[in-house]
């Protein structure tokens, strides 16, 4: 009805299940959150499809993508960048994965996006028809080709995770940016790196 104009409400684009892989991000077991996220998500669902063979899962695919706008995927970053300073190495999809998942994405006529926070992630999401990045990279900055190439492509980045971001910025470079090295980001940074370290060690992912 709303997108048919006989009632006034919002437009609403959403993807249904994220798409991932054993290992990558997000392959959050339910258990290392709270015990009672099994029970929770016998009504709602899993928090993530695992893909193995796109053609054997194909029929499941097809479902969850149903009522979506679009598919998303998770699976791209190699490396965690809000997980302290130890380094976290992420499982990512195969190669043939991809060419799979995009060619079920063409089939369907739906877009693709990607969860991007890393420069490998970027890249190799770069290779393949993404439409939308969710994120934005923050373990470098970008080189003018590398954006140009994103505008040429009209690749739309959604920049949600700003608050962790902010909380990884000094997990995100070995040193502090010069160019942010000013009394007003300096004690930005201190404020939330202070209110992330009084947060309660049961209200994080262990992960975090």
């Amino acid at each position: 009805s709303v997108a048919g104009g006989s009632l006034i409400g919002p437009r609403i684009v959403h993807s249904n299940i994220w798409l991932g892989v054993e290992g990558g991000y997000l392959d959050l077991k339910p258990g290392d959150v709270t015990k009672l996220l099994d029970m929770l998500l016998v009504a709602v669902g899993p928090l993530t499809i695992l893909i193995e063979d796109v053609a054997k899962q194909e029929e499941l695919l097809r479902k969850n993508i149903a009522s979506a706008s679009y598919i998303k995927l998770s699976s791209f970053d190699n490396k965690s960048l809000i997980a302290g300073k130890q380094d976290i190495t992420l499982a990512t999809f195969s190669d043939a994965q991809l060419k799979a998942i995009f060619d079920f994405a063409a089939r369907n006529e739906r877009p693709v996006a990607a969860h991007i926070m890393t420069a490998y992630g970027f890249r190799r999401a770069m290779q393949y028809p993404v439409s939308y990045m969710e994120h934005i990279v923050s373990d470098v900055v970008l080189n003018d080709a590398e954006i140009q190439a994103m505008a040429d492509r009209h690749v739309t980045i959604i920049p949600t995770l700003v608050l962790g971001n902010l909380y990884a910025f000094d997990e995100a470079f070995p040193d502090f940016p010069p160019q942010y090295k000013n009394d007003f980001v300096e004690n930005e940074v201190k404020i939330r790196r202070e209110y992330w370290n009084a947060v309660s060690s049961k209200d994080m992912f262990p992960a975090v």
